[in-house]
């Protein structure tokens, strides 16, 4: 299921929650035969209605903040891969970097070879020893 159905759903899941909620806080201002029992009945009914819906208020809070630590998540994950892919950019650079400064390094290190070998054909082919 698509992440924002499932917000959707647990967003309408939460309001029909709190609709239930409020429904069940109501008051009836009917006071024709009221009877004591009667009474006592409603009163036990509206509170169970009223546990009920706020047991589903809070379970419908639950499943969304569950959603929102998935979405973190999944947040978090394709941020991962977004840095790894920089990561693998910046090493493919310094590798080539390093290739460079080798070639660079091999090559004074040649010229170092060719240096002194002269230098040293000119100090043993000297009359000056």
């Amino acid at each position: 299921m698509d992440h924002r159905e499932d917000v959707q759903k647990q967003i309408m899941t939460l309001l029909e929650g709190y609709r239930e909620l409020l429904a069940s806080c109501q008051v009836s201002t009917d006071e024709k035969g009221v009877d004591e029992e009667n009474t006592i009945i409603e009163c036990e009914k509206n509170d169970f209605r009223l546990s009920v819906a706020s047991a589903n208020l809070i379970t419908a809070i639950e499943n969304i903040f569950a959603l929102n630590h998935e979405l973190e998540k999944v947040a978090l994950t394709n941020d991962i891969q977004a840095r790894d892919d920089v990561r693998k950019q910046k090493t493919q650079t310094m590798e080539l970097k390093e290739k460079e400064i080798e070639s660079n390094i091999q090559s004074l290190r040649e010229e170092m070879t060719d240096s002194l070998a002269k230098l040293e054909r000119s100090y043993y082919t000297s009359n000056y020893k």
